[in-house]
């Protein structure tokens, strides 16, 4: 490992100890991925060399839950190609359920949960910030997971909370 992804890694060990009360090191994601069921996917870029595909092709298949797996080219920090976001988008949609909407509010909102197309970095960033913001990182598998509280609102009622932020004001809106 170079002196930067040493650095990095230990920032990293040092800030999840002081808030999630564990260490990063003590983790054995194998060992408890037959044990976890949220659907989760799975990405790796083909050249990345700081997390090896042989890790993520063990946890994906010890995975108990609905899963999926991504590979695509690049390394470790390469933007990702365009059908990954497609990919997640299509996940979140499939996995969060977004709430339903009559017929003429599908014409404007359409955009809004369309699996993929013209999706990029800002909405995905837009979503991990809004979770951030909230406080949620609740997606180790540690044993530590069991002390979050459920103060934090979850990924459904950020997205709702979204979509409700959209302007509606009457049917004449939504038709275009």
């Amino acid at each position: 490992m170079c002196f930067q992804v040493k650095m990095a890694v230990h920032y990293m060990r040092r800030v999840i100890q002081r808030r999630a009360k564990f260490d990063i090191m003590d983790l054995n994601v194998v060992q408890f991925a037959p044990k976890t069921f949220i659907p989760a996917l799975f990405g790796h870029a083909s050249s990345d060399v700081f997390i090896q595909s042989h890790h993520t092709d063990r946890i994906h298949q010890a995975y108990a839950g609905d899963k999926n797996l991504i590979k695509f080219d690049g390394d470790h920090n390469s933007a990702r190609p365009q059908f990954y976001y497609d990919s997640v988008s299509i996940f979140f949609y499939n996995v969060l359920n977004p709430p339903q909407f009559p017929s003429a509010c599908s014409n404007k909102l359409e955009k809004y949960y369309n699996r993929g197309a013209g999706t990029n970095e800002s909405l995905l960033y837009e979503i991990i910030n809004g979770l951030r913001a909230a406080g949620t990182d609740a997606g180790s598998s540690s044993a530590a997971a069991a002390s979050f509280t459920n103060a934090t609102k979850s990924v459904v009622e950020l997205l709702t909370e979204r979509v409700n932020q959209l302007s509606v004001k009457n049917d004449s809106d939504l038709v275009s």
